[in-house]
């Protein structure tokens, strides 16, 4: 069954590096866009389909098994070095951000003031940092596992913090937006439970953006969650101790 299912998630990254939409494969087979989603979605696929779809792509079973066994050790996170490199150069990490949410070569430049000389020299620079791998007519295949992420208080991380936090909080949020401020008091136990959840919340959003790249990228909007939970008490209140700042207590602080 994991088998099976890595063999759809690197279908459907190959379906999405040949600009192959849900709707043509839908028109050729005399299908509803949501049997395609549901079938490519199901690791119970009969081997007929999944060869049909391997035809798609001009892939036979062999090759496409073999792209699944390499896609199943591609990079789950950078190197703080390779972080680094990003964030060093804005143009860099936009182009990476880019194409880590499977835009393509022409979707950048239209959008941003690049050039297509500009943007393949960005490009080469993240093939060598093996995050993509260049193919034929500017396509581009992503080399990163489904469950990539950045490293924790890595420099990415840090950049975000330190340029780009107070600007997502500070934009206001529509109706159809959220923000949520909660603040109780927790005891170990409940706040490793929530963190479990949170994970659970982390992975659903993964899903949610998986599930939204066969729609077209004007279809898609970029969208950030910022979801975060620690034992805090707001500085305004510490100032109010009785005892001095810094002593260190067991509980009961807010």
């Amino acid at each position: 069954m994991q088998e099976a299912k890595q063999l759809l998630t690197t279908l459907k990254a190959e379906l999405k590096a040949q600009g192959i939409t849900y709707r043509e494969i839908a028109e050729k087979w005399d299908l509803s866009e949501g049997s395609i989603k549901r079938l490519l979605n199901d690791d119970k696929i009969s081997l007929a389909r999944l060869l049909d779809l391997c035809q798609l792509v001009e892939m036979n079973l062999a090759e496409l098994s073999g792209r699944a066994h390499q896609e199943a050790h591609c990079l789950r996170e950078l190197t703080e070095a390779q972080e680094a490199k990003l964030v060093e150069n804005p143009r860099l990490l936009l182009v990476a951000t880019c194409v880590i949410n499977h835009w393509r070569l022409e979707d950048i430049t239209q959008k941003y003031r690049l050039t297509t000389p500009e943007c393949l020299q960005l490009l080469f620079q993240l093939e060598q940092m093996g995050i993509i791998h260049l193919l034929p007519n500017n396509r581009i295949r992503l080399r990163i596992a489904r469950d990539f992420s950045w490293r924790r208080n890595g420099a990415i991380t840090r950049y975000f913090t330190e340029h780009c936090r107070d600007d997502f909080l500070a934009d206001g949020f529509c109706d159809h937006e959220g923000q949520f401020f909660i603040h109780g008091m927790l005891t170990e136990v409940a706040k490793q439970q929530m963190l479990e959840e949170l994970q659970k919340l982390r992975r659903r959003f993964a899903e949610c953006h998986e599930d939204s790249l066969h729609a077209a990228i004007t279809a898609r909007r970029g969208t950030a969650m910022l979801v975060s939970l620690r034992n805090w008490e707001p500085n305004v209140f510490a100032q109010l101790r009785r005892e001095p700042l810094g002593d260190k207590k067991s509980g009961g602080d807010l």
